[in-house]
């Protein structure tokens, strides 16, 4: 039954995340449409955080008062709550800076630390879909771009993909796509 309930709930989260991809995106003052995490990809970047709290403060008291602690005790509380902090807050960031903008002639990437990337459509020499990573990955000569098929308004994204390249080059990527859609009954 332990192994039940994450499995059941990381599910949940899968099928919402992939239904909200299919709403309408937003479109910023320069007529792009903007791809954006889901909210509840932040939520858990939050629970993150909290487990981190959760591991400083309650497992220790749980374990043997502070004062007992060896050093491996530190380190490895040290250890776990430097990875649950760092995760949270990279979690957190992406869901608020990170941007994928579109319009009838580009592509453009605001990623968090790295310079804007931009990609005309007519550029685009290959498309793959990874089953692994569940994201597209588009091509030129000499950029590439991953597209994750959980950001808000995917479908939108995959409308002006049908429409700007060309289906030899696209019609594997959207055919393993449309079996991920179909697994979870959103298609």
């Amino acid at each position: 039954m332990n192994i039940i309930l994450p499995i059941v709930t990381s599910l949940a989260v899968l099928w919402y995340m992939l239904k909200r991809s299919r709403v309408p995106t937003e479109t910023n003052t320069d007529g792009k449409k903007v791809l954006k995490f889901n909210v509840i990809a932040e939520a858990v970047g939050w629970v993150c955080l909290l487990f981190s709290v959760f591991v400083v403060f309650i497992v220790p008291s749980l374990t043997r008062p502070v004062f007992e602690w060896e050093s491996s005790d530190w380190v490895s509380t040290g250890l776990v709550l430097l990875f649950f902090i760092s995760t949270g807050v990279t979690i957190i960031v992406c869901c608020r800076k990170w941007r994928l903008l579109f319009d009838d002639t580009s592509i453009e990437i605001v990623p968090i630390f790295a310079k804007r990337r931009v990609i005309e459509w007519k550029d685009i020499q290959e498309m793959k879909f990874n089953e692994g990573t569940q994201s597209v990955t588009l091509r030129t000569a000499d950029q590439k771009i991953d597209v994750t098929m959980y950001l808000n308004g995917f479908q939108d994204f995959i409308n002006m993909v049908k429409q700007k390249i060309d289906p030899s080059i696209s019609a594997s990527a959207l055919e393993k796509l449309d079996k991920v859609y179909k697994a979870f009954g959103l298609q």
